[in-house]
């Protein structure tokens, strides 16, 4: 095992001992609230928060490593035989979360170039909102990854918690859903003001993707827990290529609003791929998972 290695495990379990990762993560967001809060209260410039937030990541840097330091563990210089293999074997995963980044970006992107200003105003408030929800579910994704590697070796019990965590987020969403197709054009002009009163219809159009963007984060971390490698990349770099036409002829031919049906196609699309692919996938985990 290299040096680098060593010294990460050495450190997660100084960490683990002293039970300190909750107070800095505490300690951090409190900063950060007391941030926001002053920006508010005193009226400071967006130059003074971002300031702000840089040092409350430092801040929790600093506190991290004095725990290591504490914890008498020295900065080194990885071994050969230790980096070069994680950068290969991380590099699939760095490019599945490029290119899911870049499917987000995309819609507004391709927008800019079609409409009009006040269209792609009125897009942005109802993506910022779906960009939002977009990031917590792949943190949510990203929460169940290590139990699904954990399982992963028995593909019995891999396919009961993948269809129990389905069966939940298909059982909550859908209602919630519904909800939120009604009121969202209540709930734009209540967030953002009257003059975004348009963006409600799209709000309510990109609702209709949230359980499919939550189902698709689901099963592309039972790919990467299967170490399904071609089936997730695929994946993503398809439904780039396919957000792209579809945002250019569906935003081109009605505007904001074949844009956000764009988001919908494309989340049904990208679902319908991970069902297919992985039940026809040659690792035992993957298709016993999905079905």
């Amino acid at each position: 095992m290299g040096t680098a290695s060593q010294l990460q495990i050495s450190f997660l379990k100084a960490l683990s001992k002293a039970n300190i990762i909750g107070p800095i993560q505490l300690v951090h967001a409190f900063l950060l609230l007391m941030g926001i809060f002053l920006t508010y209260k005193q009226g400071w410039s967006l130059r003074f928060l971002l300031v702000w937030f840089a040092s409350g990541q430092f801040c929790e840097m600093a506190l991290t490593g004095l725990v290591a330091w504490r914890a008498g563990i020295r900065p080194a210089w990885p071994s050969r035989n230790f980096f070069w293999p994680t950068i290969r074997r991380s590099m699939p995963l760095g490019i599945a979360n490029g290119l899911g980044n870049a499917i987000i970006r995309l819609d507004n992107i391709i927008l800019a170039a079609l409409a009009t200003l006040p269209e792609l105003g009125a897009f942005s408030a109802a993506n910022t909102l779906l960009a939002v929800f977009y990031v917590a579910c792949w943190l949510f994704g990203s929460v169940l990854l290590p139990e699904m590697v954990r399982l992963s070796s028995s593909p019995e019990a891999l396919r009961t918690y993948a269809r129990k965590w389905a069966l939940w987020i298909v059982s909550t969403m859908t209602p919630c859903v519904l909800l939120v197709f009604w009121a969202a054009p209540k709930l734009v002009v209540l967030l953002y003001g009257p003059a975004f009163f348009r963006s409600g219809t799209l709000a309510s159009t990109m609702a209709l993707a949230c359980p499919l963007i939550l189902l698709n984060s689901l099963c592309a971390n039972l790919a990467i827990a299967t170490n399904s490698k071609s089936i997730y990349l695929g994946i993503f770099a398809a439904t780039a290529a396919l957000t792209l036409g579809l945002d250019f002829f569906l935003g081109r031919g009605f505007g904001a609003i074949g844009v956000a049906a764009a988001i919908v196609i494309r989340e049904a699309g990208m679902f319908g791929a991970f069902w297919l692919l992985m039940s026809r996938s040659p690792s035992p985990a993957a298709q016993v998972a999905i079905q």
